[in-house]
């Protein structure tokens, strides 16, 4: 079971019980809906969806070395970074969340879907939860649970 708790100041946390060994697991942040995305290291600004934080990082912070699509990486990236000696406690890891953007309107959203993943087994997906940041700069939480990913998230997912 996973839980998914809203929490101030904008964020999102989900904490995942491990029974096997929790390298095998990684989070997949895709952004779904984003008006004004900002500039990424490498490409450009992403049009949604695009998998956050995008290859090489966003510009607003230093470059990461990142090689593959996963938050919870096997080495330091810098902010967006989840490690198993940092973030995993007690048979459980914990991936948190929280966006800004404070030029939103009140008829934009940036929404998200965020993926549990297992790399040991053809990256199958665990848990799915979508969730959005209103323009009150507050997490909406909108699904949490299985369900089938449409063909563009599943794209974004392939793994070369």
């Amino acid at each position: 079971m996973i839980d998914v708790l809203l929490l101030a100041g904008a964020c999102i946390s989900f904490t995942v019980p491990h029974d096997y060994e929790a390298h095998r697991i990684r989070f997949v942040n895709i952004v779904t809906e984003d008006a004004r995305p900002p500039a990424a290291h490498v490409g450009g600004t992403p049009v949604a969806p695009y998998v956050d934080p995008p290859l090489g990082g966003w510009k607003y912070e230093p470059p990461i070395k990142q090689d593959d699509i996963y938050y919870w990486d096997t080495h330091y990236m810098g902010r967006h970074s989840y490690m198993y000696n940092v973030d995993v406690i007690e048979n459980t890891f914990t991936f948190k969340d929280c966006p800004r953007d404070n030029t939103m309107t009140p008829n934009e959203k940036i929404g998200f879907t965020t993926l549990v993943v297992d790399t040991w087994n053809d990256n199958k997906v665990l848990h799915v939860v979508d969730w959005h940041l209103n323009y009150k700069q507050q997490a909406v939480l909108e699904f949490t649970g299985l369900r089938e990913l449409d063909d563009t998230i599943k794209e974004l997912l392939t793994i070369d």
